[in-house]
């Protein structure tokens, strides 16, 4: 029996039969389902969702039309082995577990239980194996490659890819980033434990936490929120450690370092060879600079900032009563060399051309932005009383070397881009 279903402009759910449907989405975000038997699925306008086959295996055509679509094998009931689909074949193609299809517009795709063959556009693509040993790749563009469980093979290709190794059990997997600067989140996985990675290596590595897994032509780590040790390469990388108390060293280049947004856990953060930009988190974190002229921020919490060799950058971020150091948990500068290095207080509450630097002296109690610096405890610290009300905002211990710090060794301003 043949089915007609139309939508209307709104969101759809439009549900086929065991027999030759044909159905269209038109507007809104639709899902279409076509049932057993060889279907029509239109998707029309809107990201539509489009499951050609949940009970018997047919041949169908497909088209998303406009939107980002995707089609969904997941829901194969029927279906005793994976899918081979390539999203750049406009005729009929064989899909061996999923019948004989014409897949038209569509961007996504949704593999199976079994071991699948998922092969993007050279536009964005977001690829998804689902359980079994899948392999994927997504060509051009701007890709998002999740392989599910199994021991997958995903290839980023040219692009900046996203690749999701295990989102679901722990599997030994193939990642290979190909051209442009690719990611892969360990975030988003199965992992129950922290990763322990190394860019640097082109071989088989225990992950800990995700198993075996081979990573070639990475440049970023999404770390999982356990307790993570992430190395670079010798190239430029992004490091971000998420949750839980993490190791993280850059290694060569000039690297982007993140202790995690929102992270409560103390983190060791290492710029390594090159000039890095290292961030820490909410906890009491330990960063330091290495070799290169490197900019530290340490966040809230009682931070140690190490600069390391040549000149440094280390920004403090505060308001009224609250930032990133203060009395109660100050942060501790333990190698400022006052020829070479310089530190940014930043504040959206004060007027940077009008905090007034008065040396070792006493708060005015004015109603005016004033910094000083004091000897305290065989260091010096500098103390910021925003408000102008007589009490520090903030407090920075800091351990000098040689030179000690005058008003060229400071930067006021109210934005800091990092």
């Amino acid at each position: 029996m043949m089915i007609f279903i139309r939508g209307l402009d709104g969101n759809d759910t439009l549900l086929g039969g065991a027999g030759r449907d044909t159905i269209y989405g038109f507007g809104g975000n639709d899902l279409l389902d076509g049932g057993s038997g060889n279907d029509k699925l239109y998707g029309g306008l809107g990201g539509d969702l489009i499951r050609p086959d949940t009970g018997l295996v047919g041949n169908d055509l497909i088209d998303g039309g406009e939107g980002i679509d995707t089609i969904d094998y997941g829901t194969l009931s029927a279906a005793t082995r994976g899918v081979v689909v390539d999203l750049r074949i406009t005729k009929t193609q064989d899909t061996r577990g999923a019948g004989k299809d014409t897949i038209l517009n569509v961007e996504n795709m949704i593999g199976t239980i079994f071991a699948d063959a998922l092969t993007g556009t050279n536009g964005n693509n977001g690829l998804t194996g689902g359980n079994g040993s899948d392999t994927i790749n997504g060509l051009n563009g701007h890709d998002i490659i999740d392989g599910g469980a199994g021991d997958d093979k995903l290839y980023g290709s040219l692009g900046n890819d996203q690749i999701i190794p295990d989102n679901g059990l722990i599997g030994n997997d193939l990642i290979e980033g190909g051209d442009g600067i690719d990611t892969v989140d360990y975030l988003h996985s199965a992992a129950t434990s922290g990763v322990i990675i190394n860019l640097g290596l082109a071989n088989w590595q225990n992950t800990g936490g995700a198993g075996l897994d081979m990573l070639l032509n990475i440049e970023q780590v999404q770390g999982t929120n356990f307790n993570d040790t992430i190395f670079g390469s010798n190239g430029d990388n992004w490091l971000n450690g998420t949750g839980g108390s993490d190791f993280i060293n850059g290694e060569d280049g000039n690297d982007l370092i993140f202790s995690g947004s929102g992270d409560l856990f103390g983190d060791t953060l290492y710029g390594g060879n090159g000039s890095d930009k290292i961030r820490g988190g909410l906890s009491n974190d330990i960063l330091n600079g290495g070799v290169g002229s490197d900019l530290l921020k340490g966040n809230i919490g009682a931070d140690s900032l190490t600069g390391g060799s040549e000149g440094d950058t280390f920004i403090f971020s505060f308001g009224s009563g609250l930032g990133d150091s203060n009395a109660a948990t100050p942060d501790l500068i333990t190698d400022f060399n006052g020829i070479e290095d310089l530190i940014v207080l930043q504040s959206t509450e004060w007027s940077p051309n009008n905090v007034s630097f008065i040396g070792n002296g006493e708060f005015s109690a004015t109603g005016i932005s004033e910094v000083r610096v004091i000897d305290f405890q065989g260091m010096q610290r500098i103390e910021a009383d925003i408000e102008g009300n007589g009490s520090a905002d903030i407090d920075l211990a800091i351990n000098v070397i040689g030179t000690p710090i005058t008003l060229d060794n400071l930067s006021f301003v109210s934005v800091y881009p990092f």
